[in-house]
């Protein structure tokens, strides 16, 4: 990702000239005794690529670096004359950011081309080539403005061949590229990245294809994107992605503010590049313009790396009491919320919503509740875990309904004895199954003080200890919280922790909060 703070491992800072051998395949130099190798030099262009890593599709060929000036050498063997390429990593000296790209070139025979440029042009014709769409290239290159580049990309260096617009416009396109790869990159699905760093480009590049096969990137005689043609290459890039993750769950989404993000990014950089672009020169005046300080610090703050993006529909939002994550993580015994004597229900009553999603959704949670109530030496506690409850979700994410199934297990203790209600006896402990079905939704709010009132043995215990409360009492609440369907957001910080009542165990994402009674 886009950071001068991250930290990279420079493997290299010179030149490194590998001879590009074995590796697998079983060849060896052997195999052609009389063969003495070609040496092939390049240069890897977004402006230039500083110890940026070059691999080969051919296993036989080594992988080996760029130096400084993004320069590199290599020997062929008998067994690596030909292969395709790509480049990673590195520094890009135009920005001095981390380059987060992929700069890639067809399979070539290194024995005839023995001087290469590889760049974001080579990358477009190599997706080309991959696609069987290969000639649409002189179309492609049109409508960005470059028809009079060279037929053999590979030997055209947008930096020293170019003139300023055309070296500017090469660079806003890879940049384009790089936003869209990244966000891809950067999209979560079950807690792992949705795309790899190879489908990430080929959605992109595929999309800068079909797009720019039918209408210019840029506006005439400029570098600015033309707007209508830059939301139409974001929105085929994100399509396609949505619908390769909603064949593999339905319930997946990409947040639509990624385009305009993307978009107004991207609408900076070639508002950038176009003024400095009207100061004429060429590609490698171009460069000395971006290096400056000034520009530099522009580019950091348009080119900086996306967050990780949960794509699928997730649980945030939470509260208890009314009262936000951050408040109930804020509390402690020595700084606790005050609460009126009166609100002691509000404690058993939850909220929390479902993000990324346009459409009604269901899941089924197992809950438990877990209560301490302390004055000077003295503790009384009311545990309870409910197996199931059924929670409904308005197309907004919000909570519609809260429902508890007939025959449902509920588990109850206390360390006070409630009556049994019918009875003479009492007990600090029940499990039983609930005899109907509970509607337990409150104004959107999960309410198992509702549940607790709606029973007479249920509310024979609440009631018993509700009666010992008073005022100076100090609470701690612990809730615990297991989704089937959906994950809860690791942003919020919920740590997993065990509630116990005899025999049962109940490990859950939970958060702790701290009342004092007033």
């Amino acid at each position: 990702m886009f950071s001068k703070t991250l930290k990279i491992s420079m493997l290299s800072a010179a030149i490194t000239t590998l001879a590009a051998c074995g590796g697998g395949g079983g060849g060896s130099d052997s195999a052609a005794p009389g063969y003495k190798g070609n040496t092939v030099n390049g240069v890897a262009v977004d402006f230039y690529l500083k110890d940026a890593l070059i691999s080969f599709s051919n296993p036989n060929c080594a992988p080996i670096r760029t130096n400084d000036q993004g320069q590199f050498s290599f020997t062929t063997t008998a067994n690596c004359q030909d292969s395709e390429m790509v480049i990673s990593s590195g520094i890009d000296l135009g920005t001095g950011l981390p380059f987060t790209g992929r700069l890639q070139l067809k399979n070539t025979n290194f024995n005839q081309a023995t001087q290469l440029a590889v760049t974001p042009l080579t990358t477009l014709e190599k997706h080309l080539v991959d696609a069987g769409q290969q000639a649409l290239l002189p179309r492609i290159l049109q409508n960005l403005g470059m028809s009079d580049v060279p037929q053999d990309l590979s030997s055209f260096n947008p930096v020293t061949d170019a003139n300023a617009q055309t070296a500017a416009a090469v660079f806003a396109l890879q940049q384009l590229v790089n936003k869209i790869e990244d966000h891809l990159e950067s999209l979560q699905t079950n807690g792992t990245s949705a795309f790899a760093a190879d489908q990430a480009a080929q959605i992109a590049f595929l999309a800068v294809i079909d797009v720019v096969k039918e209408q210019p990137l840029f506006n005439d005689s400029a570098v600015s994107f033309d707007e209508n043609t830059l939301d139409a290459v974001l929105i085929e890039a994100f399509s396609v992605a949505e619908k390769q993750l909603q064949a593999q769950d339905p319930d997946t989404m990409i947040p639509a503010s990624l385009i305009s993000d993307i978009a107004a990014d991207s609408v900076k950089l070639s508002t950038l590049l176009d003024t400095l672009v009207q100061q004429g020169g060429d590609g490698e005046q171009l460069l000395s313009e971006l290096q400056k300080p000034e520009n530099q610090a522009v580019l950091e703050e348009i080119l900086q790396p996306p967050a990780e993006i949960i794509t699928q529909p997730i649980y945030g939002n939470f509260s208890v009491a009314n009262y936000s994550v951050m408040d109930l993580k804020n509390s402690s015994q020595l700084q606790p919320i005050e609460l009126d004597l009166k609100e002691i229900d509000t404690v058993l009553e939850f909220n929390f919503g479902i993000q990324n999603t346009q459409k009604a959704l269901q899941d089924n949670f197992r809950l438990g509740f877990s209560i301490q109530a302390q004055t000077n030496d003295r503790t009384e506690t009311l545990d309870v875990i409910l197996d199931e409850v059924q929670v409904t979700f308005d197309k907004t994410g919000r909570i519609e309904t809260a429902s508890i199934n007939k025959d449902t297990l509920l588990t109850v203790t206390s360390s006070l004895n409630f009556p049994i209600p019918g009875t003479s006896a009492s007990t600090s402990y029940a499990s039983f199954e609930l005899p109907r079905a509970f509607s337990i939704s409150n104004n959107r709010t999960i309410s198992l003080s509702q549940l607790l009132n709606s029973d007479q043995r249920l509310k024979s215990a609440y009631d018993t200890y509700k009666g010992n409360l008073v005022s100076g009492n100090s609470l701690r609440a612990n809730i615990f919280v297991a989704p089937t369907n959906y994950q809860i957001d690791a942003n919020l910080g919920l740590e997993v922790s065990t509630m116990t009542i005899r025999d049962i165990n109940f490990s859950a994402p939970s958060i702790a909060a701290y009342f004092k009674l007033k």
